[in-house]
């Protein structure tokens, strides 16, 4: 096998190997968002149920 130029044109394989690796790596993001805005989700329920006199104290929280 020869050795591919530097500025050639990228192989399928490698093309594949790319989508495959921004597949994942979307899923991944995708998958801690999720994770994040299920637990910001929680909180903001919490500072609602105990009261709203406590939501100064969670400026992330207030929408």
């Amino acid at each position: 096998s020869y050795p591919q130029p530097l500025l050639g044109k990228p192989s399928r394989s490698h093309l594949e190997a790319t989508l495959v690796i921004v597949a994942i790596t979307e899923k991944l993001f995708t998958s801690f968002y999720l994770s994040l805005r299920s637990i910001y989700e929680k909180y903001d329920y919490l500072a609602v149920t105990v009261g709203l006199s406590y939501r100064p104290y969670f400026p992330l929280l207030s929408k």
